[in-house]
């Protein structure tokens, strides 16, 4: 179990665990759809704090990483576990919220959550473009809604880190443009907002937007090991528009260091720190000016990239 455990900034010993799976959300590019049929199950409080307990004690643990794909679906039952957390001596985070089930918490819910020692919450925005989100994800709330949750954690003790994906199909270059400055804006809110990185979009088999761009003509991989060249640094959707995918891949470039914390699970050594706190303001003003050539930085990671590839 040692080789699971992870060390969360100060060296909290924790856990990543699953409560529940499945959304009940119908978003046209999620797998839930398919994988889970669209299904929420969740696992009764009772038990899981039990569990929690248990790993707990056997392993020493401070914290745990909930991973859920919508945590906050059973309010009653999320507010059971967060406050069993707490009586457990445990900080927490928890991975998988959405705009629309955050507009239903109150102000006294996200006060209960700060208090109960959750440290971050993950919630995926994905498009600052009211027609994609609208229109290509099917995506619940409006633009609107989406800040008004953002101001919420204004000034709180919780880390909010937001995930935004580029590249979907007829998404133009206007509204891949407008959700890089609203990224931007998002982290520019307070020390507690955070961004991982901008995400190329690709499809999971089986999901609506895949199926509408087999329709279309495009070819997915036939094995498993070929859907291995996908990552989310490069869209290999927009190969067939190369100004398309250079423009994502030097976005993806910069954008990896926007956020002064790059993973609260990962420690860097001094010399690597030092050089990534001397690029991030180049990265911002590359992203904030639109100015990505030339790009001395991407022909670095290319070249990184060609010599840690494993040989086949």
């Amino acid at each position: 179990m040692e080789k699971y455990i992870q060390f969360y900034k100060d060296g909290k010993r924790t856990l990543f665990y699953q409560s529940s799976r499945g959304c009940p959300h119908r978003c046209t590019y999620c797998y839930n759809r398919v994988f889970n049929s669209g299904r929420w199950r969740a696992r009764k409080a009772d038990r899981i704090l039990e569990e929690l307990a248990e790993l707990k004690e056997r392993y020493s643990l401070e914290a745990v990483f909930i991973w859920d794909d919508n945590f906050f679906i059973d309010h009653e039952r999320a507010m059971k576990v967060i406050a069993g957390i707490k009586e457990l001596g445990l900080k927490c985070l928890l991975h998988g919220a959405d705009v629309e089930t955050l507009a239903r918490m109150s102000d006294a819910d996200l006060d209960f959550l700060e208090a109960a020692g959750v440290e971050g919450l993950a919630m995926g925005i994905e498009s600052a473009s009211e027609r994609v989100r609208r229109d290509i994800l099917k995506k619940g709330g409006s633009l609107d809604l989406v800040r008004a949750q953002l101001a919420r954690f204004k000034g709180r003790g919780i880390d909010l880190t937001c995930f935004f994906i580029l590249g979907f199909p007829s998404e133009t270059r206007a509204e891949m443009e407008k959700t890089i400055a609203f990224a931007m804006e998002v982290m520019s809110m307070g020390p507690n907002f955070h961004m991982e990185r901008f995400f190329n979009f690709t499809p999971y088999p089986g999901t609506e937007l895949y199926a509408e761009l087999e329709k279309r003509g495009t070819s997915f991989p036939a094995r498993l090991e070929d859907w291995g060249n996908y990552h989310w640094d490069y869209s290999r959707l927009q190969e067939s528009d190369p100004a398309t995918a250079d423009f994502l891949e030097r976005v993806a470039t910069a954008g990896n260091f926007l956020d002064r914390v790059k993973d609260p699970f990962i420690k860097v050594n001094w010399l690597v720190g030092a050089m990534i706190a001397l690029y991030r303001p180049i990265a911002w003003a590359r992203l904030r000016t639109g100015i990505l050539r030339p790009m001395p930085e991407l022909w670095v990671r290319r070249a990184f990239q060609r010599l840690t590839r494993p040989l086949k």
